[in-house]
């Protein structure tokens, strides 16, 4: 497999070439489509028999929702999956990531990040635990954000 000029930048936009794919139709199948090749040790995107490299600026999965009811996140490549609430951190950005598919940061969109604090128990002051399937999981990484 060759690198074909394919970046996915810290944003969580597209870019081939110096060009920004600004197609959102392209830009939802290359999100759905990204995935870790284990034999080349590269993430790829793959989209029907088409697999390409995929150069990945910071990460290359994204946390589109979190639905507290099941306690799980949806993932930017269509997956659902239970949080891993113990890897949950604040950036240097001040955005939300935590551990998915048991080896890979993932940084939360916003509305994920709303929904996930909609779920987070604060006690004096420091986060302690967010709300998952009728559960209270330990979010150490959390503490003090309040």
């Amino acid at each position: 497999m060759r690198p074909l000029g394919l970046v996915l930048r810290s944003t969580g936009r597209f870019w081939h070439q110096g060009v920004e794919v600004t197609n959102a139709r392209l830009h939802r199948a290359f999100l759905r489509g990204v995935r870790w090749a284990e034999p080349e040790g590269t993430f790829i995107v793959q989209i029907g028999h088409f697999r390409g490299w995929l150069d990945v600026e910071d990460v290359a999965f994204w946390v589109t929702s979190y639905d507290e009811a099941s306690g799980e996140v949806e993932l930017s490549d269509g997956s659902c999956e239970v949080l891993d609430a113990e890897s949950l951190s604040v950036d240097a950005d001040e955005v939300l990531r935590c551990n998915v598919k048991q080896r890979f940061s993932a940084r939360m969109t916003r509305t994920a990040q709303g929904h996930l604090l909609n779920s987070v128990e604060v006690q004096e002051g420091r986060a302690v635990v967010v709300r998952a399937a009728a559960k209270r999981l330990r979010a150490p990484g959390l503490d003090g954000l309040a």
